[in-house]
């Protein structure tokens, strides 16, 4: 098994939670005497750098040369609180990015244009959190489109999804642990790092949530399925 570490630091623990819809975070556990303290940007390398998560210190600090706490994806933002807005002839692409532009996010230039383009008389962007208010205008995009399944998400290098999950084939050698057949959970251990990640296809089921444990040499990702 390769290196893994956060910030160039080696990284003794992890549990990394990633949802199809919404945003990742990470328990990490790491081998430092250097503090990072809430706000402070990271990266983590997995397996010498063949996954990489970008992310962002929500809580956490040192005990007994080591540093614990916790990682959420992108740039920690999303919790960002906003007044409601009334916006006229713009794109919810314009409305998204003044969202990022409040809680320094970013949109992924690999967002469906179906979405981002999409141009209306009117929006309304109610009061709360930066995720609450994305949340609010994709489902409402949703109801008005057919539900045609738009979502968002923070990618793993940090910046915001939005559009449709495609569910494309992902092959992946591992070796399965175990199932819990009534939670719908199966346990694999990836022999090419923690490649498996929500919105693909994997062992002909699609797949909704993820979550990756790291302890010292042993790698393990547990996944479920979407409802179909």
């Amino acid at each position: 098994m390769g290196t893994n570490t956060i910030n160039g630091d080696d990284i003794l623990k992890a549990r990394i939670y990633e949802p199809r819809f919404g945003v990742w975070h990470a328990d990490i556990e790491s081998d430092t005497f250097e503090d990072m303290p809430k706000g402070t940007a990271v990266t983590l390398e997995l397996e010498d750098g063949l996954q990489t998560f970008v992310g962002t210190v929500f809580r956490g600090g040192l005990e007994q040369g080591r540093w614990i706490g916790r990682v959420v994806g992108g740039a920690g933002g999303l919790r960002t609180p906003v007044a409601a807005k009334y916006y006229l002839d713009v794109s919810l692409g314009e409305v998204l990015q003044d969202l990022a532009t409040a809680s320094s996010e970013t949109i992924s230039t690999s967002s469906d244009v179906a979405i981002t383009q999409h141009q209306r008389a009117r929006w309304w962007r109610s009061q709360g959190k930066v995720a609450e208010a994305i949340t609010m205008l994709i489902e409402t995009l949703n109801r008005s489109e057919g539900d045609p399944g738009y979502i968002w998400r923070v990618q793993r290098d940090g910046t915001i999804f939005l559009g449709v999950d495609t569910f494309a084939t992902l092959e992946l050698q591992n070796e399965e642990l175990g199932r819990k057949p009534s939670l719908d959970e199966v346990v694999i251990a990836p022999l090419l790092g923690a490649s498996l990640r929500p919105g693909v296809t994997f062992n002909a089921q699609p797949i909704d949530y993820v979550l990756t444990d790291l302890v010292s040499e042993s790698l393990r990702q547990r996944y479920w399925a979407a409802n179909p």
